[in-house]
């Protein structure tokens, strides 16, 4: 009954344990992993190197007695890892909140930057993707794209229930037909979409136009679920609209 659960963050080359979430802060910085433990120094810069305003996502550094010297027998890469001045780039990107506590956001070479050179951190859309009660899985792609393309699967139990209440029998997912009710709720999940994209300490750069709606439904008849597509775009466009 005493049990609690608390976030960490660290690597290999800093013998881990980095940050710590003490156990007052589980409920308050839920999501956090915390701060950095003592005789650890950690900030979050830019692509030049310069620390970002509390709030503001960029790539995590570490220094400190705890942070690896270098790769064995191997001093080139030894000089790519570790900067003259002692900082380990992380290749994490994160964010400081005001009070100090570390929040990660994905990593560097997994971000998406657009044909327009919008940075987009796929595991923000993803996470947001997957909080529909419809979707079981949501993976984002669209490096050097003019727009973003989310590919989904249905959850199957969700699915037959959602047709079931509105009398319809169990059936492919690839028969989908949106409602009046149903398009309301998927403007709602939009809107709250766009809310969390637009929000800067969510993401490394700037961000993206909008969020994507459903505009395709098939079916991959071997896996049994339904597969979706969805492109970015204004998010004014109705979603009722982009399914046509």
């Amino acid at each position: 009954p005493n049990a609690w659960f608390a976030d960490a963050y660290g690597l290999t080359e800093t013998v881990s344990g980095d940050t710590f979430l003490d156990k007052a802060k589980v409920i308050d910085k839920i999501g956090s992993v915390g701060k950095p433990v003592a005789h650890l120094e950690l900030a979050v810069v830019d692509d030049e190197t310069h620390p970002v305003p509390p709030n503001e996502a960029g790539e995590i550094v570490l220094r400190g007695p705890k942070v690896f010297k270098g790769y064995w027998h191997d001093p080139e890469s030894t000089a790519k890892a570790i900067q003259p001045d002692g900082w380990f780039p992380t290749g994490d990107i994160g964010r400081i909140d005001e009070d100090g506590y570390l929040f990660i956001v994905d990593r560097k070479k997994d971000i998406i930057v657009t044909s327009a050179g919008k940075n987009v951190a796929p595991t923000v859309l993803e996470d947001g993707l997957r909080r529909h009660w419809l979707v079981s899985q949501a993976a984002v792609f669209g490096d050097k794209r003019p727009y973003i393309t989310a590919l989904l699967t249905l959850d199957a139990d969700a699915w037959n229930a959602w047709r079931h209440d509105r009398g319809r029998p169990a059936g492919p997912a690839g028969q989908i037909l949106l409602e009046p009710g149903h398009v309301a709720q998927g403007r709602r999940h939009q809107q709250e979409m766009r809310a969390r994209q637009l929000d800067q300490r969510d993401l490394p750069g700037p961000a993206p136009v909008g969020v994507g709606v459903v505009v395709e439904l098939v079916h991959d008849h071997q896996a049994g679920v339904g597969v979706g597509s969805v492109a970015q775009r204004d998010v004014g466009e109705p979603l009722g609209g982009a399914a046509e």
